[in-house]
């Protein structure tokens, strides 16, 4: 499949979230958790159904105390990977933390 005429393939567009989400991953290593984000929403710009991207990026979240926001990724991510054990758990969380916020 090739994406907006451009001669890009869908496996192309994969590697690249891939490489951003590899890159969120030693950032936080690092304890860059501002950059971290960054790469995990370029991730999830290009595939939205990185369910990886999408729960690393809710826990830093919930961890920086955005419940919020936290919640909206982890519903995102349940709706498209409805079978997520991860995901359910993690709404579960920012809910039970931040309703009172």
């Amino acid at each position: 499949m090739v994406l907006a005429d451009q001669g890009v393939t869908a496996s192309d567009t994969q590697d690249k979230a891939e490489t951003h989400f590899m890159e969120a991953r030693a950032l936080l290593n690092h304890n860059s958790k501002e950059a971290s984000i960054s790469s995990l929403k370029k991730c999830l710009s290009l595939d939205v159904n990185h369910l990886g991207a999408s729960t690393y990026l809710a826990n830093l979240m919930l961890a920086l105390g955005a419940g919020k926001r936290c919640s909206k990724v982890y519903r995102n991510a349940i709706r498209r990977q409805k079978l997520s054990p991860a995901s359910h758990f993690g709404l579960m969380l920012s809910v039970y933390f931040y309703a009172d916020r």
